[in-house]
């Protein structure tokens, strides 16, 4: 296997995730649940960053951050249809991670802060006051514009590598193989994920209801 149970879980996750909060948007009905899940993405964040360090080969940073002259090769050779014989993402791959991690977290943090200054406060934006909070607010739904069209160049990447380049991705994130892959994911590797997923849920919700303010 390439891909242990989290890495496949905390994808799917973040599907779901984004999807509502593009359609909860702009649905003041919905609002606490928006705020809500951004902060399960935000605890997403968290995990992945400490699970790109510390958790199984194929997740770790260091397997697949690669330099800019790598990254340009990668997406050459993308473009080529040319496979890579690597059994994680590809450095081209990697950079989509790093940049969905990148905009995700942003989008999170941003919307701790954001205030419409009428139905919705978020739990941090007494911190800031009111002018900052409206700035904060707008680079929020800028970025969620873009992290739309990330996502969407991620879909027609996904496309690309499985129409094109008969590369079976998506089937490779439910049940965690890919070719070359070796791994083998034991109990541990369940039990240190749930324990750093836990740990990254209470400082990110215990933090926020300590010093934010929830309406």
């Amino acid at each position: 296997m390439v891909w242990d149970i989290w890495v496949r879980m905390g994808h799917w996750l973040v599907v779901l995730l984004i999807g509502f909060q593009v359609y909860s948007g702009e649905d003041m009905a919905l609002r606490d649940r928006h705020a809500w899940a951004g902060i399960a993405l935000l605890v997403w964040v968290v995990f992945r960053i400490g699970w790109g360090f510390w958790g199984t080969r194929h997740a770790r940073f260091a397997d697949f951050v690669g330099s800019p002259r790598r990254i340009i090769e990668s997406f050459k050779k993308l473009g080529r249809r040319q496979h890579e014989a690597v059994p994680g993402h590809t450095h081209a791959g990697g950079a989509g991670v790093i940049v969905l991690m990148a905009l995700i977290a942003l989008m999170a943090v941003t919307g701790l802060f954001a205030s419409d200054d009428l139905m919705f406060d978020g739990p941090l934006s007494h911190f800031v006051g009111s002018a900052n909070s409206s700035l904060i607010t707008q680079v929020h739904h800028i970025t969620s514009k873009v992290l739309i069209l990330t996502v969407l160049g991620h879909v027609l990447a996904i496309f690309w590598h499985q129409r094109l380049m008969k590369e079976p991705l998506i089937q490779g994130m439910i049940h965690g193989r890919k070719a070359g892959g070796h791994e083998r994911f034991g109990t541990a590797v369940l039990v240190r994920g749930g324990l750093w997923l836990l740990l990254a849920t209470l400082v990110v919700v215990a933090g926020l209801m300590r010093v934010g303010q929830f309406q």
